[in-house]
């Protein structure tokens, strides 16, 4: 019997991010589901409680930073793994996530491109036995 699939979702304020992510994790198996914002983000996880939450680091409105920290404060999604990625090598972001308890953490994590955040995706969540 097939293992079911693990669900992500994927915040980012770029589209073409989403799509890249989007394609790369579903064609290892995973289910996602994406929105835009941090804000759109929090209006989703009331009603779906994925697997894994990878977002974005620098985004308008709400950064991942915060974002995470509301994530924390809400019950169905307190425990959920988070993996921060950034299209950029964006040294403030680092500092800032040295300096918080993220990268001690085994549920939050800090990666500098979307294979990593697929790697971290696979280490948090495991694959699917329909993954490839």
């Amino acid at each position: 019997m097939a293992e079911p699939k693990k669900h992500i979702l994927v915040v980012d304020d770029e589209p073409t991010w989403i799509k890249v992510l989007r394609y790369f994790l579903e064609s290892r198996g995973y289910s996602v589901e994406s929105v835009g914002s941090a804000t759109e983000a929090l209006s989703t996880l009331r009603t779906y409680h994925p697997d894994l939450i990878l977002t974005d680091v620098r985004m308008p409105e709400m950064n991942g930073f915060d974002l995470l920290a509301k994530i924390r404060t809400m019950p169905e999604t307190s425990k959920t793994p988070v993996v921060f990625f950034s299209a950029i090598d964006d040294y403030d972001a680092r500092r800032t996530a040295r300096r918080s308890s993220l990268p001690r953490r085994s549920s939050s994590r800090l990666s500098r491109s979307w294979p990593s955040a697929s790697s971290a995706a696979r280490d948090l969540v495991g694959t699917t036995s329909s993954a490839s």
